[in-house]
């Protein structure tokens, strides 16, 4: 692992720049099959946010937001020298890869099953079970790479979060529950996971719908791709309507027989929604 700005990532490939961004309590190894089949044409730079993986938590003083997280991920790309970049993030990551696209850091986004267009008890349930999740990660320690080699063992360990979590390979499996539980910065995504797009305090669903006009106008310039798992049980996709209202110019799909992490239960999917990200807006309409 490299590290720029304070943030660890990988890089494999050549061609045009393609930035990956994971959700709470992940990494960069959540991209992996992704990674294997953009790498041939692209330069794919998978991160680890900043308390995930080998990045160090953000030390300054006060809540952490997916504006900071932003902020870091712009600077990040700024050392880098990086231009014309797509950016693709699930959950959280998604939410922060729309923020980058609005800013101009990016030039086309393309967003799974992202944070920001929830109501207040969304949020919470989804708090709830991330945190939940987190504990777990601690009671199975000491057997997760027996689980983890096993069908029945991935599908108790990673039933939340995809659909086939028999489909998962085991060091994968092991991967996604070592990573939760060893997130040095896990209490610092509280405050990010209470925000609406935008970063207003969540509270409605119709105000959801409803973000700041200039971020809305921002992103109307850029082509954006909201992509939604089918069987989310993180973020429920009743939230894809409200991002549907919240973002009209942007192009709307759904990630059928997919959950909240998708990577692994559609790569080839993801891989082409990433690939296309450019004609979003415009087959949009």
């Amino acid at each position: 692992m490299k590290v720029a700005s304070g943030i660890a990532y990988d890089r494999q490939g050549q061609g045009p720049t393609v930035l990956l961004l994971h959700g709470t309590g992940g990494s960069h190894r959540i991209w992996r099959p992704i990674v294997e089949r953009l790498r041939a044409d692209r330069d794919v730079i998978s991160v680890d946010l900043p308390g995930c993986g080998s990045s160090a938590p953000i030390s300054a003083p006060g809540p952490v937001t997916n504006a900071e997280f932003a902020r870091r991920i712009g600077a990040f790309i700024d050392e880098l020298g990086l231009q014309h970049v797509h950016v693709a993030g699930t959950s959280l990551g998604g939410h922060v890869a729309l923020l980058l696209a609005a800013a101009g850091k990016a030039d086309a986004a393309v967003a799974f099953s992202p944070t920001g267009f929830w109501n207040k008890r969304q949020s919470l349930y989804t708090r709830t079970l991330v945190r939940v999740s987190r504990f777990g990660t601690f009671l199975s320690a000491p057997v997760v790479p027996a689980l983890a080699a096993t069908v029945f063992g991935r599908n108790l360990l990673l039933g939340t979060s995809f659909a086939n979590p028999a489909g998962v390979p085991s060091e994968d499996a092991h991967a996604v529950v070592t990573d939760l539980r060893t997130s040095a910065g896990f209490a610092g995504f509280a405050q990010a996971n209470s925000e609406r797009l935008g970063g207003q305090p969540v509270s409605t669903s119709e105000a959801a719908s409803r973000p700041d006009a200039g971020l809305r106008d921002a992103l109307a310039k850029v082509p954006v791709t909201i992509a939604w798992a089918e069987q989310d049980r993180f973020l429920s996709p009743r939230q894809a309507e409200v991002a549907r209202l919240a973002l009209p110019h942007a192009r709307h799909t759904t990630l059928p027989n997919c959950g909240h992490l998708a990577t692994w239960d559609d790569p080839a999917l993801l891989t082409e929604l990433i690939l296309t990200a450019d004609f979003a807006n415009h087959e949009s309409h």
